[in-house]
């Protein structure tokens, strides 16, 4: 549940300061967020404004990554061949 917590801490920083608008497709130029805790990968954002995220999580069943800003049910993260769940937002932040 902390981990819970600092993601979307983070992922309400990340909405406040990320503002570019998308054009076409989702570039994959992600880098660490600025605000991340230290030694932190992940939330991730591009160019364009899309954060990505990942969370270690080999016993769920699903994760989803919800700013509680009323939009569309988060973002569902899809489960990788590691274990973890990873997704990107349908939208840049702004």
């Amino acid at each position: 549940m902390n981990q819970l917590l600092q993601i979307s801490a983070c992922a309400v920083t990340l909405l406040l300061s990320t503002s570019f608008m998308a054009q076409g497709q989702v570039k994959e130029d992600f880098v660490p967020s600025t605000k991340n805790h230290p030694g932190k990968e992940y939330p991730m954002v591009n160019s364009q404004g899309y954060a990505r995220f990942k969370v270690d999580a080999p016993e769920a069943k699903s994760v989803t990554v919800t700013l509680g800003l009323g939009g569309s049910g988060g973002t569902k993260l899809e489960k990788q061949a590691d274990g973890s769940w990873m997704g990107t937002t349908a939208g840049p932040m702004d």
